[in-house]
Order: C-alpha cells, then sequence, then structure tokens
C-alpha cells in the first residue's frame, strides 16, 4: 500500500531538506518501487554546537519519501565538547546533553521506524583517555536508558533486544528481513581504554541462537569494519568479528539467507567483498550526507542514490 503523507509535516520539516540533496530526492520520487527502501547516515560526530539541520534533515526526507526505517551507523556523538573558542573539555552533561538532543532530533516526528548502532566515539572514551578519567564515560546503561529504550518504544513490536542491550534486531516481515544491529563498543567502558571494538560473549552467543534464529533474509549492521582493507581505514577491525563471520557462514549453509554486512568508521563510500564472496558495505562520514538505499531480494541487488554530493551505487550480493 503507498504511504501517505502529511502535508503539514512537509511544511513544519521540509526546510530541513538541504538544497544538494533535492536532485537525488527527485531521482527517488520519479522512480517509484516496491523494493525495501531505507536511508543510513555514519560517523555524525554530534555535538550541542552541531547545525540544526543534522538528524533533523533524515527524519524531514522520511515524510517525502517512503521509507521503511532509517539509521545510523555509529560515531553518533563526537564524545567531546568544544566550546566556543575551540578549547576541548568535557563534562559527563555535557556529553549527555549531546546524546539526548541528537535522539530527540532522530525520533521526534519521524515517519518510520529508527535504527542506531553505536561507535568508538560513543563512549567518549577518547576523551577519556587523553584528557579526563575514566569514571566520566558513558556506559551501556547510559546508552540503552538515553537512546535505545527510546528507540525500542519508536518502533514497538518489531523491535527484539536481549533484555537492556545496546544490540537488537528488527523484523520488516511484508518484506521478510531482519536487519541485525551489534554493538562494537561492548567491552568493559570502564576499563578497555583502548577503543578496542569487541563484541561482549554474550552479544555473539545471542547473535548465533536468537538473531540467526530465522528465515528472513539478513541485513547486519555494525559502526566498525569485520574486515579491515576498506579504503581510509586506520586497520581497526572489530576484535572478534571473526566469531560473526563464521556464524553467518553456518547461518548460510545450513539454508540461511544473507544481504550484506554495513558499517560505518571509515569515512568511505566503499564496498568489498570477503574470502567467502560477502559483500560489505561502507558509508560516508557527516550528518550532511545520507544515502537511500533499495534492497531487492529476488533480484539480489541493491542500490543507493547519494544525498549531499554522493555517488550512487548499484552492487550484486
Amino acid at each position: 500500500m503507498e504511504k501517505m503523507f502529511s502535508p503539514e509535516m512537509q511544511e513544519k520539516l521540509g526546510h530541513y531538506i538541504p538544497e544538494n540533496w533535492q536532485n537525488g530526492l527527485n531521482e527517488i520520487r520519479s522512480n517509484p518501487t516496491t523494493d525495501f527502501t531505507f536511508a543510513i547516515q555514519s560517523d555524525t560526530h554530534f555535538s550541542v554546537n552541531s547545525t540544526e539541520s543534522e538528524a533533523n534533515n533524515l527524519k524531514a526526507l522520511s515524510h517525502f519519501i517512503p521509507l521503511s526505517f532509517y539509521a545510523n551507523l555509529g560515531d553518533y556523538i563526537k564524545g567531546y565538547f568544544r566550546n566556543e573558542i575551540g578549547k576541548i573539555e568535557n563534562t559527563p552533561d555535557k556529553t549527555m546533553k549531546s546524546l539526548k538532543e541528537l535522539t530527540v532530533r532522530y525520533l521526534d516526528d519521524a515517519n518510520c521506524p529508527v535504527l542506531i548502532t553505536f561507535g568508538n566515539h560513543d563512549t567518549n572514551m577518547l576523551w577519556c583517555k587523553n584528557y579526563g578519567s575514566a569514571d566520566q564515560q558513558l556506559t551501556k546503561e547510559d546508552h540503552y536508558r538515553e537512546v535505545i529504550s527510546k528507540v525500542r518504544i519508536h518502533n514497538g513490536d518489531i523491535m527484539t533486544t536481549d533484555g537492556e542491550s545496546n544490540y537488537y534486531y528488527v523484523d520488516f516481515r511484508s518484506d521478510n528481513i531482519r536487519v541485525v544491529l551489534l554493538n562494537c563498543v561492548d567491552g568493559n567502558y570502564e576499563s578497555d581504554y583502548d577503543s578496542t571494538a569487541m563484541f561482549g560473549d554474550r552479544q555473539v552467543e545471542w547473535f548465533k541462537n536468537e538473531a540467526l534464529n530465522t528465515d528472513a533474509y539478513v541485513l547486519i549492521m555494525t559502526h566498525v569494519p569485520l574486515i579491515k582493507e576498506f579504503p581510509g581505514n586506520d586497520s581497526s577491525v572489530v576484535k572478534n568479528g571473526d566469531t560473526v563471520r563464521e556464524a553467518i557462514e553456518e547461518f548460510i549453509k545450513n539454508g540461511g539467507k544473507f544481504i550484506a554486512y554495513f558499517n560505518g568508521h571509515t569515512h568511505n563510500q566503499a564496498e568489498l567483498t570477503d574470502e567467502n564472496g560477502r559483500l560489505h558495505v561502507s558509508f560516508k562520514n557527516g550528518g550532511k550526507f545520507a544515502e537511500v538505499g533499495r534492497i531487492n531480494t529476488e533480484k539480489r541487488t541493491i542500490e543507493t542514490v547519494g544525498l549531499g554530493d554522493l555517488i550512487n551505487r548499484y552492487y550484486k550480493y
């Protein structure tokens, strides 16, 4: 059924859509499709002094084109604060203010489900390591309380978490697609001070036994790549990412239907195929950019339209 849009909401939010998004928006609207359609931003590095359009632009987009969801792939916030003269400073309340503000922007008036995962900036461990102390880091409990619990309320019963966890999946039943959001900063925030990306043991077991217990097509999203060959990558890779990749291979071996891995962190539009033939896709950084993706599970294709002077992309999986 065609999605209906409110003229009142278009009037309220339309000014947030940047001028250099218009060509992409017109391209999408002139080529309607029944393909599974979504939008992605990554590495927004948001702070309370960021521009007013950031995150609001993606929300506004959801009122002009039909989206199954939009997502942020991590480094949601900057993790430290620059004052009016550019000096780096931080207090827990300023970091938390950034987290809360961006969450409000993404969720309030959203016209579709909203998906969020976290990156290495989001624990503010980078500031704590260089300028502060461990007790100033945001914790898993902070992230769940201020972001994921609110996302869960917004998304309703299509979203399943492992208790009060920051990893989850969302089922788009009419499209037979399950999107799994893995949390790559799932170590001990108070002591893992080296920005190592990792999946906790419980998360890995949940992924194998719960998230992959499905007949749906599976799309995986996380912040740090599971392979390190991406252009511009600083060789960062999820420390135990192989556990997820091995689980996917077992899933496929047993008849499971896999689409691709999506990640941020590299600050580049790129795609790679790993040694098993699985597609890994990375996304451009910044709240002024977005990509609208379309997945056709019958043709096994993914197409994207770049917004904000980004290229369009097409690949088979």
